[in-house]
Protein backbone atom coordinates (compact mmCIF):
# COMPACT_ATOMS: atom_id res chain seq x y z
CA UNK A 1 0.00 0.00 0.00
CA UNK A 2 1.51 3.26 -0.93
CA UNK A 3 1.25 6.31 1.44
CA UNK A 4 -0.58 9.36 0.54
CA UNK A 5 2.45 11.71 0.31
CA UNK A 6 0.03 14.88 0.34
CA UNK A 7 -3.07 15.93 1.86
CA UNK A 8 -4.63 16.88 5.04
CA UNK A 9 -6.73 16.68 7.63
CA UNK A 10 -8.89 18.60 9.87
CA UNK A 11 -7.93 18.19 13.44
CA UNK A 12 -9.23 18.77 16.87
CA UNK A 13 -8.70 22.56 18.33
CA UNK A 14 -10.52 23.44 21.32
CA UNK A 15 -12.32 27.30 19.89
CA UNK A 16 -11.18 27.68 16.56
CA UNK A 17 -10.55 25.27 13.10
CA UNK A 18 -7.79 23.51 12.35
CA UNK A 19 -5.66 21.64 9.34
CA UNK A 20 -2.37 19.25 9.32
CA UNK A 21 -1.28 19.56 5.81
CA UNK A 22 1.69 17.86 4.35
CA UNK A 23 3.63 17.67 0.95
CA UNK A 24 6.65 16.96 -0.57
CA UNK A 25 7.35 20.15 -1.75
CA UNK A 26 6.30 23.88 -0.33
CA UNK A 27 3.92 24.45 -3.64
CA UNK A 28 2.00 21.60 -2.85
CA UNK A 29 1.89 22.64 0.67
CA UNK A 30 0.44 26.01 -0.08
CA UNK A 31 -2.03 24.29 -2.61
CA UNK A 32 -2.61 21.48 0.05
CA UNK A 33 -3.35 23.99 2.59
CA UNK A 34 -5.88 26.01 -0.04
CA UNK A 35 -7.52 22.86 -0.63
CA UNK A 36 -8.04 22.25 3.06
CA UNK A 37 -9.59 25.80 3.77
CA UNK A 38 -11.93 25.53 1.43
CA UNK A 39 -13.31 21.88 2.29
CA UNK A 40 -13.57 23.53 6.05
CA UNK A 41 -15.59 26.85 4.65
CA UNK A 42 -17.41 23.77 2.73
CA UNK A 43 -17.56 25.71 -0.32
CA UNK A 44 -19.65 24.60 -3.51
CA UNK A 45 -19.44 25.62 -6.71
CA UNK A 46 -19.82 24.70 -10.17
CA UNK A 47 -16.37 24.36 -11.51
CA UNK A 48 -17.70 24.23 -14.80
CA UNK A 49 -18.31 28.07 -15.34
CA UNK A 50 -16.21 30.78 -15.29
CA UNK A 51 -12.22 30.27 -17.02
CA UNK A 52 -11.38 33.68 -15.72
CA UNK A 53 -7.90 33.95 -14.12
CA UNK A 54 -5.84 36.30 -11.86
CA UNK A 55 -2.53 36.63 -10.82
CA UNK A 56 -1.47 36.65 -7.31
CA UNK A 57 1.96 37.90 -5.87
CA UNK A 58 2.89 37.89 -3.03
CA UNK A 59 6.77 38.32 -0.48
CA UNK A 60 7.17 37.61 2.60
CA UNK A 61 10.14 36.76 5.21
CA UNK A 62 9.19 33.50 5.75
CA UNK A 63 7.28 30.52 4.99
CA UNK A 64 4.47 30.80 7.39
CA UNK A 65 3.73 34.58 7.00
CA UNK A 66 3.54 33.54 3.12
CA UNK A 67 0.95 31.49 3.83
CA UNK A 68 -0.74 33.34 6.08
CA UNK A 69 -1.09 36.15 3.69
CA UNK A 70 -1.55 33.32 0.34
CA UNK A 71 -4.80 32.09 2.04
CA UNK A 72 -5.76 35.40 3.68
CA UNK A 73 -5.84 36.59 -0.40
CA UNK A 74 -7.80 33.63 -1.05
CA UNK A 75 -10.23 33.69 2.12
CA UNK A 76 -10.95 37.69 1.32
CA UNK A 77 -11.97 36.72 -2.46
CA UNK A 78 -14.61 34.06 -0.78
CA UNK A 79 -15.80 35.86 1.66
CA UNK A 80 -15.76 39.33 0.01
CA UNK A 81 -16.53 38.80 -3.76
CA UNK A 82 -17.82 34.86 -3.14
CA UNK A 83 -15.38 33.70 -5.64
CA UNK A 84 -13.41 30.42 -5.11
CA UNK A 85 -9.57 30.75 -6.69
CA UNK A 86 -8.33 27.40 -7.48
CA UNK A 87 -4.28 27.34 -8.33
CA UNK A 88 -3.42 26.91 -12.36
CA UNK A 89 0.07 27.80 -11.96
CA UNK A 90 2.18 28.32 -7.80
CA UNK A 91 5.46 28.75 -7.39
CA UNK A 92 7.57 29.32 -4.43
CA UNK A 93 11.20 31.28 -4.38
CA UNK A 94 12.81 33.24 -1.98
CA UNK A 95 9.86 34.46 -0.17
CA UNK A 96 8.25 35.44 -2.80
CA UNK A 97 4.51 33.17 -4.28
CA UNK A 98 3.60 33.81 -7.47
CA UNK A 99 0.60 32.00 -8.47
CA UNK A 100 -2.20 32.02 -11.45
CA UNK A 101 -5.27 31.01 -9.77
CA UNK A 102 -8.78 29.79 -12.03
CA UNK A 103 -12.16 31.77 -10.67
CA UNK A 104 -14.94 30.49 -9.95
CA UNK A 105 -18.14 31.53 -9.01
CA UNK A 106 -19.63 30.10 -4.79
CA UNK A 107 -23.12 28.60 -5.02
CA UNK A 108 -23.16 28.23 -0.79
CA UNK A 109 -20.67 28.39 1.90
CA UNK A 110 -21.72 26.69 4.55
CA UNK A 111 -19.26 27.44 7.34
CA UNK A 112 -17.75 31.22 8.13
CA UNK A 113 -13.78 31.22 8.99
CA UNK A 114 -12.94 35.03 10.36
CA UNK A 115 -9.25 34.86 9.63
CA UNK A 116 -6.15 32.51 9.12
CA UNK A 117 -3.86 33.10 12.06
CA UNK A 118 -0.40 32.41 13.43
CA UNK A 119 -1.41 30.78 16.02
CA UNK A 120 1.68 28.14 16.94
CA UNK A 121 2.25 28.10 12.92
CA UNK A 122 5.60 26.59 12.20
CA UNK A 123 6.19 25.33 8.74
CA UNK A 124 8.28 22.54 8.51
CA UNK A 125 11.01 20.37 6.91
CA UNK A 126 12.64 16.85 6.73
CA UNK A 127 13.45 14.77 4.70
CA UNK A 128 9.97 13.64 3.43
CA UNK A 129 8.65 17.16 3.44
CA UNK A 130 7.02 19.60 4.85
CA UNK A 131 4.06 19.38 7.16
CA UNK A 132 2.19 22.70 9.16
CA UNK A 133 -0.68 23.14 10.79
CA UNK A 134 -2.86 26.38 10.60
CA UNK A 135 -5.70 27.07 13.03
CA UNK A 136 -8.02 29.54 11.51
CA UNK A 137 -10.22 32.15 13.85
CA UNK A 138 -14.28 30.92 13.17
Amino acid sequence: MVKNQSGFKEIQHTADAALSVWAENLNDLFKNSLKGMYQLIGISSNFTQGNDAIHIALQAEDSESLLVSFLSECLFFVLNKRLILIPAELEINDGKLNCKMQVFSINKINKEIKAVTFHNLRVTHNKKGYKVIIVFDI
